[in-house]
C-alpha cells in the first residue's frame, strides 16, 4: 500500500504541474514517512535549480530552455531515477557573438562537462552542443542508444570519444569548425548515418569502414584538410553517387579531368586559380601561343616537367602553396622567359641550370623555404630586378655581386637568426646599374650596412623592426653620412633606426625629392638642411622631435611638410619662406601657435591639426582661412 502511495505521489510530481505539485505536498504533509522518502527522491534535482521545495519544480519542462547550461547539467546529474527525462532533444548550445572587428566572444558556456548519469537520456534523441569550445567530450556521450542527432560545431575537440562509434541509430554528426580535429573513430556500426559535415577541420582522411555505409545521404568537407585532396572528393562522390558532397574540390575535379586538348590553344594569357586543384591539366601543356601562364594553386601536389613544350612562354607565375618543394628542370628550357614569380613554402631549391634562362630580366621568390640560391643565378646577365619576400638570405651577396646589370632589388619582411649580420657587403658598391634598393628585415645583427651600397642608388627605403614605445634604435647611422654617401637619391625612406648622431653635415644634395623618416630616434635636425635643394616631400613619423631648424625653411621646394609625434609647441619664424608649400600637417603633436608668416603661405591647401591644441583655436582657423583662399583645415586624413 506504502508503495501505491508512493507512485502517485511520483506521478502527481512529475506532471511538473503546480496545481498537482500542491495536492502532493498536502498529501505528504499526513504522512511523515512517505514525506521523507519523497523528499530524498527530489531533494538533490531541487537543489540543483536553486530551490528549497517542490514548489521549484512546477513547469520544468516550459522553464528547462530558459535555464543556463551549467544548471541543466547538474539537473541531469540529479535526475530521479526512473523518471522520464522532460525533453528528448536536448540543447546545450554556448552563445556566440560576433563584433565589427570579427573578434568572437562566448557566453553560457560549460566549464566542466561531465556525463556520469547517463540514464535520464536514454531517450534522447538530438543532442546539441554547439560552441562550447570544449576540448574533449566525456565517453558517456557514446552510450546513448536512441541518439539521432550529434551537433559538435565551433569546439576545440582534437579527438572524438571511441565510443561514438557504438552509436547505432545516428543519422546526422556535426563535427564543423573543430579546427585541430583531425581524425574519426571506426563507423563500421554507424549503420543509420546520413549526414557527416567536416566543414573547417584537420580531418584528412576517412575511416575505409565510412565508405561501406549504407545511408549516406549528405557530406560536406568545406574548408577541411579532406577538401584539399580531389582524390578522396572523387572517392567519395564514387562511393555515394546518390548523395549531396559538398566540396569546393568539384571544380577543380573537373578541370583535372577536362579532356578538351583544344582548351588552352590559341590563348595568349592563362590563368589556372584553383584553390583545391591537385593536378593540372594535361591539355595546359597543349598551350601552342601562351605567354603569361598563372598557376594560382595552392594545393597542387605536383609540377609536371613538361613547361619546356611551353616555347612561347615570357611571364611565369607560380603560387603554389607547400606540397612542392623543387621546381622542374624543365622551367630551364625556357627560352623566352623574361619574369618569373614563385610562391610556395614547400620550395627548398632552385634548378641549378636556372642560369639557362638567358632572357630572365625579373625574378621575384616570395614565402619560400629556400636557404641558398645556385651560385650560377649570378650568369642572368639580362636580371634587371631581383625581388625577395619573406625567405632567408645565407650567402646572396656574392651571387648577386655578379647581376652587372641589375637595376631593382628588394628584400621585403625577412627574418633573420638573432645572431646573424644582414648579408650585403662591399661586392655590391660595383652595381653601377642598380638605381632601386628596398631592404626591410627583422632580427639579426645590423651595422651600416646601407653604406656598402653603390652611391649611384636613386631610391633607397631602408627598414628594421620598430622599437618598443619609450625604446631607442639599436642601430645607429648619420643622417649627413647617408645623405652624402647617396648624393644620386631622389626618394630616401628610413625606419626604426637611431638617428640622433648628428655629426656629419650634410652637403648640398640636388637629387633627392622625397624624404621620409619613420618611427627612428631623431630629437633634433641637422642644422644642414637646406643643403637638400630639391627637396620637395619631407615626413617625420614618431621621431620624438624635440624642436624645428629655421635651416629648414631653407628647403625653397617642398611643397609637402609632415610631422607626427613631436615634442615641440611652436615653430621658429620664417615659414613664409616655404612659398611652394601646400600641405603643412602637425599629427599628434603639442602645436599651440604658428608664427604670423603662416598667413602669407598662398599656396597653401591644407592645414592638417589632427590632435593638436590649434586645431581648437576657432580665432586662428577663421583668420587663416580668410588670409588663404581655398584652405581646408582639418584634423584627420
Amino acid at each position: 500500500m506504502e508503495q501505491t502511495d508512493k507512485e502517485k505521489l511520483y506521478a502527481l510530481i512529475e506532471t511538473w504541474e503546480a496545481s498537482n505539485i500542491t495536492i502532493a505536498s498536502k498529501m505528504m504533509k499526513s504522512d511523515k514517512d512517505l514525506a521523507l522518502a519523497v523528499e530524498k527522491r527530489y531533494k538533490r534535482l531541487i537543489q540543483s535549480l536553486g530551490g528549497a521545495s517542490l514548489r521549484i519544480l512546477a513547469k520544468l519542462p516550459q522553464k528547462w530552455e530558459k535555464l543556463k547550461n551549467y544548471v541543466k547539467i547538474s539537473v541531469i546529474a540529479n535526475w530521479p531515477q526512473g523518471c522520464p527525462f522532460i525533453t528528448k532533444e536536448l540543447m546545450l548550445n554556448g552563445k556566440l557573438s560576433v563584433n565589427s572587428w570579427r573578434e568572437s566572444r562566448y557566453t553560457n558556456q560549460i566549464e566542466r562537462f561531465y556525463l556520469n548519469n547517463i540514464a535520464p537520456l536514454k531517450e534522447v534523441t538530438a543532442f546539441h552542443l554547439a560552441h562550447q569550445q570544449l576540448k574533449e567530450l566525456p565517453t558517456t556521450i557514446g552510450k546513448l542508444p536512441k541518439l539521432e542527432i550529434l551537433n559538435l560545431e565551433d569546439n576545440k575537440l582534437t579527438a572524438l570519444p571511441a565510443s561514438i562509434g557504438e552509436l547505432k541509430t545516428l543519422k546526422v554528426l556535426n563535427l564543423s569548425q573543430n579546427y585541430g580535429l583531425k581524425t574519426l573513430p571506426a563507423m563500421e556500426k554507424l549503420l543509420c548515418l546520413e549526414e557527416l559535415d567536416l566543414t573547417y577541420t584537420d580531418i584528412a582522411t576517412l575511416p575505409e569502414s565510412f565508405f561501406e555505409l549504407p545511408n549516406i545521404k549528405k557530406v560536406v568537407t568545406l574548408q577541411s584538410e579532406l577538401d584539399r585532396d580531389t582524390a578522396m572528393i572523387r572517392r567519395l562522390m564514387e562511393a555515394f553517387p546518390n548523395a549531396t558532397i559538398v566540396s569546393n574540390a568539384k571544380e577543380a575535379i573537373t578541370l583535372e579531368e577536362a579532356s578538351d586538348e583544344e582548351e588552352y590553344k590559341g590563348k595568349e594569357t592563362i590563368k589556372i586559380n584553383e584553390f583545391n586543384l591537385n593536378t593540372l591539366p594535361a591539355s595546359l601543356f597543349k598551350a601552342d601561343v601562351v605567354k603569361e601562364l598563372t598557376i594560382d594553386c595552392y594545393n597542387l601536389k605536383e609540377l609536371p616537367d613538361q613547361f619546356d613544350q611551353l616555347t612561347t612562354l615570357e611571364k611565369l607565375h607560380l603560387k603554389i602553396g607547400n606540397n612542392i618543394q623543387a621546381l622542374p628542370l624543365s622551367i630551364t628550357k625556357l627560352k623566352n622567359l623574361r619574369f618569373l614569380y614563385v610562391e610556395g613554402f614547400g620550395i627548398k631549391s632552385l634548378p641549378s641550370r636556372l642560369s639557362d634562362l638567358e632572357n630572365l630580366t625579373h625574378l621575384e621568390l616570395e614565402n619560400t623555404a629556400i636557404e641558398e640560391l645556385p651560385t650560377t643565378l649570378s650568369e642572368l646577365q639580362k636580371l634587371h630586378t631581383l625581388i625577395i619576400k619573406r625567405g632567408k638570405l645565407q650567402g646572396i651577396s656574392a651571387i648577386i655581386g655578379g647581376l652587372k646589370n641589375l637595376q631593382k632589388l628588394f628584400f621585403k619582411n625577412i627574418s633573420l637568426p638573432k645572431d646573424a649580420t644582414f648579408p650585403i657587403d662591399a661586392s655590391l658598391q660595383h652595381l653601377t646599374a642598380l638605381e632601386e634598393v628596398e631592404i626591410e628585415v627583422r632580427g639579426g645583427k645590423m651595422t651600416e650596412t646601407l653604406l656598402q651600397l653603390p652611391k649611384t642608388l636613386k631610391k633607397l627605403s631602408f627598414k628594421i623592426a620598430r622599437p618598443k614605445a619609450d625604446q631607442v634604435p639599436a642601430l645607429k647611422l648619420d643622417l649627413g653620412k647617408v645623405l652624402n654617401h647617396f648624393n644620386q637619391v631622389t626618394n630616401l625612406s628610413l625606419e626604426g633606426v637611431d638617428l640622433s648622431t648628428n655629426t656629419v653635415a650634410i652637403t648640398p644634395h640636388t637629387a633627392l625629392t622625397t624624404l621620409g623618416i619613420y618611427y627612428c630616434y631623431l630629437p633634433q635636425l641637422p642644422d644642414s638642411m637646406h643643403h637638400l635643394e630639391a627637396l620637395t616631400e619631407f615626413s617625420l613619423f614618431s621621431s620624438k622631435l624635440e624642436d624645428l631648424p629655421q635651416s629648414l625653411y631653407g628647403c625653397k621646394q617642398l611643397r609637402w611638410l609632415r610631422f607626427t609625434n613631436t615634442a615641440f609647441e611652436t615653430i621658429p619664424e620664417g615659414i613664409e619662406q616655404l612659398e611652394a608649400l601646400t600641405h603643412l600637417i602637425f599629427e599628434r603633436s603639442n602645436i599651440s601657435a604658428l608664427p604670423h608668416g603662416i598667413f602669407e603661405l598662398k599656396n597653401l591647401k591644407e592645414l592638417r591639426l589632427g590632435d593638436c591644441p590649434l586645431f581648437s583655436d576657432q580665432k586662428f582657423k577663421a583668420k587663416i582661412k580668410r588670409k588663404i583662399k581655398g584652405l581646408k583645415v582639418t584634423k584627420d586624413w
